[in-house]
């Protein structure tokens, strides 16, 4: 990837420090490549018990929660965007409650 074409806000700043994109997005990348593993699946070829399976894969299930953090993640950034102008916000934290509420229960399933 060419990091000098990307940037991130930590703590109210724009960073665009080649070095600094490039670990904040390596660490983004990593976290996104666990929440994308079939582990669940794999339980199946490692779990001979079945009286274990199920109880193995909720708990395989759990670093797909990760996802979540990234939501809040992102509606925060947006929500402190808009905190200055005179846009009322309510409608969209309630579009952050029901997409968080939608990924739980999309994930339980």
């Amino acid at each position: 990837l060419n990091y000098s074409k990307f940037s991130y806000v930590f703590q109210g700043e724009l960073v665009t420090d080649k070095d600094s994109v490039k670990r904040n997005y390596r660490k983004k990348l990593r976290e996104d490549i666990i929440t994308v593993l079939p582990l669940e699946v794999m339980c199946f070829f490692f779990i001979t018990d079945e009286a274990k399976l199920p109880l193995a894969v909720s708990a395989l299930r759990i670093p797909k929660l990760l996802r979540l953090s990234r939501l809040l993640e992102l509606s925060g950034d947006v929500f402190k965007a808009l905190e200055d102008t005179h846009i009322f916000i309510a409608p969209l934290k309630l579009l952050q409650l029901l997409s968080g509420v939608i990924l739980i229960a999309h994930w339980a399933c």
